[in-house]
């Protein structure tokens, strides 16, 4: 793997004791369950049911399917959106999420939608129109845009949800992309920055880092270009890119977008431990040629645990600077 400008993870003390203990202890617990008759602790936890599948109607008139990983369900808990490419769907990351739910990994919260025309997000009521079942093979580039537009807003909406149960702070939202999910995520980003602010009550702006896994440019018509320029994204979000450096196409699109940031970030640091308190953009180019989801959830490669880390240096380890607050509309929209 070749890292750059990626600090290590701090660890818990004596990891090797203590996992050996833990394993002996849990060894012992099984085996005393399991002579008593019993259903055993290890089955009882694979058993537990970790995420919940949920459906939304997006304002357009789609029933959104989407699994939820629930965190800590805290007001400190990270909220993470997983965004798929065009043409896969959200099964293909429930091992990611799975990942970063676990405590040791920060205990977020993840949502992992099917955009529409993938997977389980197939009926589309347009308003005033016929019932569509909608395949992404015949998508044009009007409903690509509508995974920008309502897919994701449906999304954050539900997050939303969350943050005033007091399940998760929405004010720490991560977003993942991957591959052309990519054009969606960060088109999105922006329209989320981009909303008037009314008096008592903040829209949007809730997105303060990003993790792009072998991204792409542009697709159904819908370009990357715009959104890493922009002001917000280019110089105020965390960011982490990943890709294959063994994947010369994917690699270069990948370097070019983090060297389009990479000016408008700081380099210099009078201090390591300033470096690891400031820095906020990461490129971290691993030795394969995989790309996308098989890239993610290539075990050798160890990526859950790489964005893991990214989170917690740059969200849980800064959550001072974004307090909880209730989200409630004062105009009910």
């Amino acid at each position: 793997m070749t890292y750059e400008r990626f600090p290590a993870r701090c660890t818990r003390p004596f990891p090797v004791l203590w996992e050996a203990l833990t394993k002996l202890l849990l060894a012992g617990l099984a085996a005393n369950v399991l002579l008593c008759g019993g259903t055993s602790f290890a089955k009882e936890e694979k058993d537990k049911k970790l995420y919940e599948d949920t459906y939304m109607m997006t304002k357009d008139g789609l029933k959104l399917r989407c699994r939820f990983y629930p965190g800590e369900q805290t007001k400190e808990t990270v909220p993470v959106m997983i965004v798929h490419r065009f043409g896969g769907q959200g099964s293909a990351f429930y091992e990611l999420a799975q990942a970063l739910q676990e405590p040791e990994n920060g205990g977020c919260a993840i949502i992992v939608p099917d955009l529409r025309g993938h997977g389980e997000s197939t009926m589309w009521n347009p308003p005033g129109g016929e019932p569509i079942e909608l395949r992404h093979e015949k998508m044009r580039r009007g409903d690509t845009r509508r995974i920008v537009n309502y897919d994701l807003e449906a999304v954050k909406k539900f997050l939303i949800e969350k943050n005033n149960l007091g399940e998760l702070n929405i004010d720490m939202l991560c977003v993942i992309a991957v591959d052309t999910g990519t054009v969606f995520a960060m088109n999105w980003i922006v329209k989320d920055w981009s909303y008037q602010q009314l008096v008592g009550y903040r829209q949007g702006k809730d997105a303060k880092a990003f993790v792009l896994i072998s991204p792409k440019q542009v697709y159904k018509g819908i370009n990357v270009q715009q959104a890493i320029t922009h002001p917000v994204v280019r110089s105020h979000l965390s960011a982490l890119f990943l890709c294959g450096d063994r994947d010369s196409a994917g690699a270069g699109v990948t370097r070019r977008m983090y060297n389009a940031l990479k000016r408008h970030h700081p380099q210099k640091w009078k201090s390591r431990d300033e470096q690891r308190r400031k820095q906020d953009l990461f490129l971290l180019r691993l030795d394969t040629s995989l790309q996308g989801e098989a890239l993610v959830n290539q075990a050798s490669l160890k990526v859950p645990s790489q964005i893991a880390s990214f989170i917690d240096l740059r969200l849980v380890s800064h959550k001072e600077q974004y307090p909880w607050s209730k989200r409630e509309n004062p105009f009910g929209n």
